[in-house]
């Protein structure tokens, strides 16, 4: 995991158990960088962690700001 945080603030209302994380979705090889074909997804895990849920498939992080919850989303767009 690179990234992990309460989803509860004082703004922002979630689950009291709830932690949200980047994770590799490969989770093989070195860890210590991002390998080729294994983005960061973000997970969020209820129960602290023990329910786990991918919400965004590629992410490059997430940042919480007073009552949002903002992800930065890698998309990638196919040009005919």
């Amino acid at each position: 995991m690179h990234n992990c945080a309460w989803a509860v603030d004082s703004k922002l209302h979630a689950d009291d158990t709830e932690i949200i994380c980047e994770s590799y979705e490969k989770k093989a090889g070195s860890q210590m960088m991002i390998p080729l074909g294994s983005p960061y997804q973000l997970v969020e895990g209820g129960g602290y962690y023990a329910r786990k849920k991918t919400v965004f498939k590629s992410v490059v992080g997430f940042a919480k700001f007073s009552e949002f919850l903002v992800v930065a989303e890698v998309c990638s767009f196919l040009l005919i």
